[in-house]
């Protein structure tokens, strides 16, 4: 197994997760 590979889909469930994130505390903030 790659190394890259692993940190590559780390890297994308990350910035995931922060969109997410982000998206709701913008939410809760409109509300």
């Amino acid at each position: 197994m790659k190394i890259s590979v692993s940190q590559e889909n780390l890297n994308t469930i990350f910035g995931i997760l922060a969109i997410l994130f982000w998206g709701t505390t913008i939410a809760f903030s409109r509300s």
